[in-house]
């Protein structure tokens, strides 16, 4: 009876010496590992597998699921394969993540050599996209290989897919292609403007409101996302928000015709006329030949601001610039009788 107690407490004090060898070995190498001495780290790692390759061996030979509380032995694996990664040796990492994988298949790094090979088997996006998953999900390993991949250059290449696809108004496209990209890089501010356009070219106002207000956080110093942001407030007919989103658009780029005659409609939509025309005559100087721009600024001076005289430059400049429809009124201002009897009325 005593020797078998004797033996019992040998087996349970070899048992602890070994766990806390094993534990020492692992932290040895996380130290090493943390200041990027990986071949010092695998040295380490390779000390703490030795203690427990046997066991290992036996669950993945008797197909046997590895319990919760013993996955730390799996750490030396896991953080040998990632410094084997880190010193090229891809096909050693491969061989300790297959372990890992076999006995605890959610593992982070397992799902980031997953990923990796998908990439590296020709599908880039669905790699890219695992990689990006992996990163949120913490892994050590998946930022390094997500650089590595040039990653970043497949999220922009189909953002600027999306963008050409916009153009054409296939918006249905463009948001699938942008969808991906926002997988890859989900913190690009240009990425969900486009995402926001694509969606008010499907006429689905409110989630590309949500869309561009997420895009205005991110990103708060390109013009486009203003821009259509504007746009957006404006589809749903919140005319302040947008003549708002396209001041800040037009702050940000001073000389673009597209903001500042989408703030010119919206001003006139509030009514606020000299603000109209402000906008419209600078559109005139962007493009000088444009006879429209001179109309419209003519209608809302006769109409809407009730000033004839000051109509009437416009009025012949967009007449001397081929818009038929200012014919009437150029006519009528170069006649002294009617500018005469009209300017009459006015006054009265």
């Amino acid at each position: 009876m005593k020797t078998l107690i004797t033996f019992c407490l040998a087996l349970f004090c070899f048992k602890n010496f070994a766990q806390g060898d094993f534990k020492k070995q692992v932290e040895n190498g996380n130290q090493k590992f943390n200041i990027k001495s990986y071949k010092l780290a695998i040295a380490d790692y390779d000390n703490a597998i030795k203690l427990v390759s046997h066991e290992i061996d036996r669950h993945i030979a008797e197909k046997q699921s590895i319990s919760a509380d013993k996955k730390y032995l799996l750490e030396p694996y896991t953080k040998r394969a990632i410094c084997f990664y880190f010193i090229g040796n891809t096909s050693l990492m491969k061989s300790d993540l297959e372990k890992v994988a076999q006995l605890d298949p959610a593992n982070i790094e397992v799902k980031t050599l997953k990923s990796f090979e998908t990439f590296k088997n020709g599908d880039k996006v669905t790699g890219c996209s695992g990689l990006r998953a992996e990163i949120n999900g913490g892994s050590k390993l998946a930022k390094q290989v997500f650089e590595e991949c040039f990653c970043w250059s497949e999220g922009v290449n189909l953002a600027k897919e999306s963008a050409s696809k916009n153009a054409l108004k296939k918006y249905d496209e463009a948001f699938e292609l942008i969808e991906k990209a926002i997988k890859i890089l989900p913190d690009s501010g240009s990425f969900y403007a486009e995402k926001g356009k694509a969606l008010m070219g499907k006429n689905e106002h409110e989630k590309a409101l949500k869309e561009l207000k997420h895009a205005a956080k991110l990103n708060k110093s390109n013009y486009k996302v203003y821009y259509y942001l504007g746009m957006a407030y404006n589809n749903l007919s919140k005319s302040d928000s947008a003549f708002e989103s396209l001041t800040t658009a037009v702050n940000l780029s001073k000389n673009n015709f597209d903001v500042i005659y989408l703030r010119a409609e919206v001003a006139e939509k509030m009514e606020q006329w000299n603000a109209a025309v402000f906008d419209l005559q600078q559109c005139i100087k962007i493009r000088p030949t444009d006879g429209k721009l001179y109309f419209k600024v003519a209608e809302i001076k006769q109409y809407k601001q009730e000033d004839l005289l000051g109509s009437c430059e416009f009025y012949n400049s967009a007449f001397g610039r081929g818009v038929e429809e200012a014919k009437e009124m150029a006519d009528n201002c170069n006649n002294p009788k009617y500018m005469k009897k009209n300017l009459k009325k006015a006054e009265k």
